[in-house]
Order: C-alpha cells, then structure tokens, then sequence
C-alpha cells in the first residue's frame, strides 16, 4: 500500500506542472503526518534566513527544487564542518539542500557589462 501510494505520489508530482499550490498538496500527501509543512516554501524561507545568515560560511538563502518537491536552499562559500553540524536537514518539512557557490562579493558598477543597445 506504502509503495502504491509513493508510486501514485511520483506520477502526479511527473504530470503536473510547477504551480506551488499543486505541488505542496503532492508533498504533504506523500510525506508523514509529523513532516508535513504548514506553510509554504516561501514562508518558511523568510522566518529562518536572518538565523541561517548568521552561520559562518553561508552567503544566501532562496527556494529550489529537491527531487521535484519545494525545498529551501542554503548558499554557502565552503562546504565545513560548522556548516555541516549547523544548516538543518529539513525546516518546517521542507528539505534543505546545501550548495557551494565560492566567495560571494558585491560587483563594482565599473565592471558590470553595458544593456545591449535598442534599436
């Protein structure tokens, strides 16, 4: 029944599209009572990126994909063990996916490229 029901759960998540809506009803219903997210993706993101920047290493925080389901990204410069022990696995149900991106600084406006010419 277990399998049927992830099976049904992977074909729906394969057909739809990428409405937030849709896909948070795919994922509580594939995922246990106790992980399931009571608020959108989104949300979360915004109540625990003041707390996840403040962690040594990460550089950014934004919302992505995880085996087709909503997740949170956390961006950091390295990958360490303070990262490791400190970035969560999962926030409110949503899985948390960890991605080295390197040195993060702002650009001088000198080198940003000029918009294309209009015709």
């Amino acid at each position: 029944m277990k399998r049927n029901l992830r099976s049904w759960c992977l074909a729906l998540a394969l057909v739809t599209a990428r409405p937030s809506v849709l896909a948070a009803f795919v994922l509580s219903s594939c995922m246990p009572a106790d992980q399931q997210p009571s608020r959108t993706a989104y949300e979360v993101l915004r109540a625990h990126t003041p707390e996840l920047m403040k962690i040594k290493g990460v550089v950014g925080t934004g919302e992505g994909e995880v085996k087709g389901y909503p997740a949170v990204v956390v961006l950091v410069s390295r990958r360490t063990s303070e990262v490791n022990r400190l970035v969560p696995k999962r926030l409110e149900g949503y899985p948390v996916e960890v991605r080295v991106v390197g040195d993060v600084r702002p650009m001088d406006r000198r080198e940003e490229t000029p918009p294309p010419e209009k015709k």
